[in-house]
């Protein structure tokens, strides 16, 4: 994950970069918990090399998100769950 911190606003964007073994659309569900909560946008195109960004998160903060792959004939994958933490305030 690439993690970009605005200090200032106190928000933290996250970059979620993967590779698939054919061409998919890819979409990012996250949130604190398991039960995850907020979803990325699904990328336009059928690709398999993805990056999927999600923007203001807040910092100091555990976050749990997992990868959903759509395919061509409208089918979802759904990976398990992962978790990154955001950077705490420089002090």
């Amino acid at each position: 994950m690439v993690k970009t911190v605005d200090e200032a606003a106190g928000k933290v964007i996250m970059e979620v970069r993967y590779k698939t073994n054919g061409p998919y659309k890819g979409q990012v569900e996250y949130g604190i918990d398991t039960n995850y909560g907020s979803t990325s946008q699904v990328e336009s195109d059928f690709i398999t090399e993805h990056v999927v960004t999600l923007s203001d998160l807040k910092m100091s903060t555990s976050y749990h998100y997992r990868i959903v792959l759509k395919t061509k004939d409208n089918k979802d994958w759904k990976s398990g769950d992962y978790t990154g933490k955001t950077p705490n305030p420089a002090q």
